[in-house]
């Protein structure tokens, strides 16, 4: 069973400060400056198995919120989450991985993330290593790595990971043309293998290449959920300035 719910939920976060520096002690005296921002308003979505659902929206419009979210990352303000089966999530939050750690390490942290340490194996961290195209660093601290580098294990971990539900904020393809081929076309994999898929982008055609439903956000509300083709729309006329 895979099942994505969410039942009008809100989030927030605090922003500003509390306390300080003794430094700013000094300038301003102990005081409270922390405000709450609401990121998603209000935020009604339900996904099953067979929908591939691609979420399009400006920057700031609470993308990222919305997935992590879903991941169980971020925590609700109000309203209720519900989210039955295993989840894989490819995001830029780096899967916890260590920069104090190898990269095998991290590849271990990789899969405990996301409570599947248990299907590691020696073949599994081999295979994991040579889609990197690192197998040559593996006792390399993870920190040393370039950040396309890093990307690329976080990516290729992520590859190995047999989920229901998959989660995607935009795809971590870094490096050389044939390494974004080849990514993307795992990925494909990894999406067809997937019951549920809610796909993260800022381009239309890939929505529409990849997912058979679209949801725009605008200002952390959901103002469209439909098909992919006027969810392209609707997205590129908010762009355009048209809608507001």
């Amino acid at each position: 069973m895979a099942l994505i719910q969410l039942n009008h939920v809100t989030v927030s976060v605090f922003t500003g400060n509390e306390g300080g520096s003794l430094k700013r002690f000094l300038i301003q005296g102990w005081r409270r400056n922390r405000e709450r921002k609401i990121i998603l308003h209000d935020v009604t979505f339900e996904a099953r198995p067979g929908d591939r659902v691609g979420i399009l929206g400006l920057n700031g419009s609470g993308k990222t919120t919305l997935i992590k979210t879903i991941a169980g990352i971020m925590p609700i303000a109000s309203g209720l989450r519900r989210v039955e089966g295993s989840i894989s999530a490819v995001m830029a939050s780096g899967l916890g991985l260590d920069g104090e750690y190898t990269v095998s390490d991290n590849i271990k942290l990789g899969l405990s993330y996301f409570g599947a340490l248990h299907r590691y194996h020696v073949d599994l961290e081999e295979a994991v290593l040579r889609f990197a195209g690192l197998e040559e660093r593996r006792y390399d601290l993870f920190k040393t790595l370039s950040s396309g580098y890093q990307a690329r294990l976080a990516f290729s971990i992520l590859l190995f990971l047999q989920s229901d539900i998959l989660l995607i904020d935009e795809i971590l393809a870094a490096g050389d043309v044939n390494f974004v081929q080849k990514s993307k076309e795992a990925m494909l994999r990894q999406i067809n293998r997937s019951k549920i898929t809610v796909f993260v982008s800022h381009s239309p055609e890939q929505v529409c290449e990849i997912c058979n439903r679209g949801l725009v956000l605008h200002e952390g509300r959901i103002i469209f959920d439909g098909s992919v083709k006027e969810a392209a729309e609707r997205y590129r006329a908010i762009a355009a300035g048209v809608l507001s």
